[in-house]
C-alpha cells in the first residue's frame, strides 16, 4: 500500500510501520549489528557517491544496483525538521528551500506534541501544547 495513503485506510491516530521508500534527510535512526555491518559494506567500502541520506535510500530500496535491505519507519514519522522564528530562508543549508519569508510562529511540521516547541511547558509540568488538535472539540 502507498504510504500517502494510509489516512485513508486507518483511524485517526494511528501511527503505521512499514518499510521505509523514498525517504530523504537523517533525523534518525536505529539499525542493527548486522544491518550497520552491510550499510558499511555498501556505503564505506563500495563508494559513496552521493549525500549519506540519499544513499541510505538507494540502501533500503536497492536501487542503483545495491540489494534492497529491510529498512522500517513509521507513518506519521517520530521526528521532524523544526522550523524557528526567524527568516525562511535559514530552513535549509544545502539548498534555497525557505525564500524570502519570515517565520513568526515556530514549528515542527507533522508532529503533533512536539517536545521543542513544549520544552518549557514540559519542564515546568505542564500539560503540552497540541499543534494539531481534533478537529471535533474532542480533547486529548
Amino acid at each position: 500500500m502507498d504510504p500517502f495513503l494510509f489516512k485513508e485506510h486507518y483511524p485517526d491516530h494511528t501511527r503505521a510501520v512499514h518499510h521505509s521508500q523514498w525517504g530523504v534527510c537523517t533525523l534518525g535512526y536505529a539499525m542493527s549489528q548486522r544491518g550497520a555491518r552491510e550499510l558499511l559494506l555498501e556505503l564505506g567500502l563500495k563508494g559513496a557517491n552521493a549525500p549519506f541520506d540519499l544513499l541510505l535510500r538507494t540502501f533500503c530500496n536497492g536501487d542503483a544496483g545495491r540489494g534492497a535491505n529491510k529498512c522500517l519507519t513509521t507513518q506519521p514519522s517520530l521526528m521532524e525538521h523544526h522550523r524557528p522564528v526567524g527568516p525562511s530562508k535559514d530552513d535549509s543549508d544545502i539548498n534555497e528551500e525557505g525564500g524570502e519569508g519570515f517565520r513568526s510562529v515556530a514549528e515542527t511540521r507533522m508532529i503533533r506534541w512536539s517536545v521543542r516547541l513544549n520544552a518549557e511547558k514540559l519542564i515546568k509540568g505542564e500539560p503540552p501544547v497540541d499543534q494539531y488538535p481534533d478537529t471535533d472539540g474532542m480533547k486529548v
